[in-house]
């Protein structure tokens, strides 16, 4: 017969070796998951020939990918020498717009939609792909231009005060908490947008509709 004490002792040490177990089998799953993702990137770093091949033969995306921190981004080699070229090289008229941040906000979705563990993690950028094949003219207008035909958001507005309409009340700049309305009484006020927080108080309590928004 066994005594109390020795029962209790057997259950104390199944107990303790399951929970020696479980944590056992924790850090295992942790160190395989940190592993994948090494195996992922020497992968990257270091593909097999074949995968170079495919890569030619087949003319992936990837094939001149240059990355911002490389030194030659956006570089384009021409020759070695100090012989003039027989063509003329000219750049493209408009070059002020460029941004890659569609571009990047692109990348960083697929990126994160192969490399997810989850079924979550591969869903969550699902959104922004599907809205950048289908409306990436408005991504490039909210970004590029900071534009928005829609006049919907915030961020992107502009109050102006319209000079024929004001009559110099005061009451737009007595109402905003930004102190970005400035005017003499009797005389047309002016916001100055560099201060303005977007709150609309002053289009809300003009009497005259003076304050106006441009997007």
């Amino acid at each position: 017969m066994k005594t109390i004490l020795e029962f209790e002792v057997e259950e104390y040490e199944k107990m303790r070796q399951e929970r020696y177990q479980a944590y056992i089998d924790s850090q295992k799953a942790r160190i395989a998951k940190v592993a994948d993702v090494q195996r992922r990137i020497v992968t990257a770093e270091n593909p097999v020939p074949s995968d170079c091949m495919d890569t030619v033969k087949f003319l992936k995306r990837n094939l001149w990918e240059r990355m911002p921190q490389d030194s030659d981004f956006l570089s384009l080699r021409l020759g070695i020498g100090k012989d003039k070229l027989c063509v003329e090289v000219k750049s493209h008229a408009n070059t002020d717009g460029f941004t890659m941040v569609d571009d990047e906000l692109e990348e960083l979705a697929t990126m994160v939609q192969s490399m997810a563990l989850c079924g979550l993690g591969k869903s969550a950028p699902l959104p922004v792909i599907s809205t950048l094949n289908r409306f990436r003219d408005e991504y490039v207008e909210h970004i590029r231009d900071k534009k928005c035909h829609a006049k919907v958001c915030t961020a992107l507005r502009q109050f102006h005060i319209n000079s024929e309409f004001c009559i110099g009340c005061g009451k737009c700049a007595k109402n905003c908490p930004a102190g970005a309305i400035t005017g003499a009484i009797k005389h047309p006020h002016q916001i100055d947008n560099n201060l303005c927080i977007k709150c609309g108080a002053c289009k809300d309590n003009c009497n005259f509709n003076a304050v106006y928004v441009e997007m």
